[in-house]
């Protein structure tokens, strides 16, 4: 069975989306090597934040980090938070198969798949590019005027 035009191009926009994601650079993956600390600065994220209008700033976030138990753990504080009535969102990484599985929202395990059929990612990726292809000393600039 023919998929209709509009599926066609949705399953096209994913595609791209998906390797536009996956072409990223992934430290999980990739060693550091070759990295001097100041790459490792938060410049780059405090500036993406500030182009796309600061959206962490909004939210009322739990953040859990550490070594060990930090998926599992930030699980059990997002299913406490749900069952108290509130609207949650999970992200997780790394992700086992597919980027989609870092999702969640309110539980929702198929939200990674909405976001790219509603093309969230895909809009942020202008702006991602662009912090991403900025200079060192444009991000130190930037990171100044951002603190």
């Amino acid at each position: 069975m023919r998929k209709p035009p509009s599926q066609h191009r949705r399953t096209a926009d994913r595609d791209r989306v998906l390797a536009w994601l996956d072409s990223r650079i992934n430290y999980e993956r990739v060693p550091a090597a070759g990295n001097t600390p100041a790459a490792f600065g938060l410049a780059r994220m405090r500036r993406l934040l500030h182009d796309l209008g600061n959206p962490h700033l909004r939210y009322a976030v739990a953040h859990v980090a550490g070594t060990k138990g930090k998926g599992s753990t930030a699980a059990m504080v997002e299913a406490i938070l749900r069952a108290r009535g509130l609207r949650t969102g999970l992200f997780t990484s790394p992700h086992l198969v597919d980027v989609r599985e870092r999702f969640r929202l309110g539980g929702d395990a198929q939200v990674g798949q909405r976001m790219l059929d509603l093309g969230a990612l895909e809009e942020a990726q202008a702006t991602v590019d662009a912090v991403g292809h900025a200079g060192v000393e444009q991000r130190r600039l930037d990171d100044a005027r951002l603190r």
